[in-house]
């Protein structure tokens, strides 16, 4: 019995999903740039020396420190578009979710086809096991004593023969349609 997190689990759908989460990041770090900026500084120095301060020559050691102190804001002016960036980000998110969903929807239908596909390729070679592979050895064995009798041709033998090799040759082939069943159910199933 296969659940929905089978598929959930399958590679093209997880990266679907990864697109949605770098879409979504992308669009917080958007929306963290049309923000505002505020910065604050601040500085601390010591001048030694003569230095004219007011017109007069004024002499500084070590003691002295002078201080400055500045506040800034920066306002983005292009807010719209940012605006039209961090719209497209939810576009891109939501065309990426779609598209999970539908990859999710084909493979689910895909997996059912492939399960009922299997279904009938294993009937069918239980088919060539229970019944035709031994009306094969019967016609064969059939062929072999009519034409030793003398009760039927060599063509006819022959014809037996081929009917027999026909009949081996699809059930070879009925085997190899359930194993083409089974790759495809664990590339879908993702094993």
């Amino acid at each position: 019995v296969l659940d929905s997190t089978t598929i959930a689990n399958h590679p093209a759908i997880k990266a679907f999903y990864q697109e949605m989460e770098i879409a979504e990041k992308n669009k917080n770090v958007e929306k963290s740039q049309g923000l505002p900026e505020f910065s604050l500084g601040y500085s601390n120095q010591s001048l030694i020396g003569f230095h004219t301060v007011n017109g007069q020559e004024k002499y500084h050691n070590a003691g002295n420190r002078f201080n400055i102190a500045n506040i800034g804001i920066a306002i983005p002016l292009t807010y719209g578009a940012t605006k039209a960036r961090i719209k497209s980000l939810e576009y891109q998110k939501q065309m990426a979710e779609s598209n999970a969903k539908l990859q999710q929807k084909q493979l689910t239908a895909q997996l059912e086809n492939t399960l009922n596909q299997y279904q009938q390729d294993v009937q069918q070679y239980e088919y060539y096991v229970k019944q035709a592979l031994p009306n094969a050895e019967k016609i064969v064995k059939a062929g072999q004593l009519g034409y030793k009798t003398g009760e039927i041709s060599y063509v006819e033998y022959l014809f037996a023969l081929q009917t027999s090799t026909n009949i081996q040759l699809k059930y070879l082939e009925s085997i190899q349609q359930v194993n083409e069943s089974v790759v495809i159910i664990n590339s879908i199933i993702n094993k």
